[in-house]
């Protein structure tokens, strides 16, 4: 039987998880090829990675993006 308390709600597992936070690009920027999730003005959210020696945001396929990435932050650890 399922019920609100107990390891069984779910809360135990969140209780677990890293906190993920959002990273400003005017903070820091990641590791030149680095997968990470990209945040843009038009509230877009997707994998992409930084590419220092271009200077460029860089998406999966691997398509260039516009100047309207934000924010940046890490992937999460694949379920084990």
């Amino acid at each position: 039987m399922r019920t609100d308390e107990g390891p069984d709600n779910g809360m135990a597992l969140l209780d677990r998880s890293p906190v993920m936070t959002w990273i400003s690009v005017d903070e820091r920027l990641p590791d030149t090829k680095q997968m990470v999730l990209v945040y843009s003005d038009d509230k877009c959210c997707e994998p992409g990675t930084w590419n220092a020696m271009a200077g460029m945001w860089v998406d999966y396929f691997p398509n260039e993006f516009d100047d309207s990435i934000t924010h940046w932050m890490p992937l999460p650890e694949p379920p084990g």
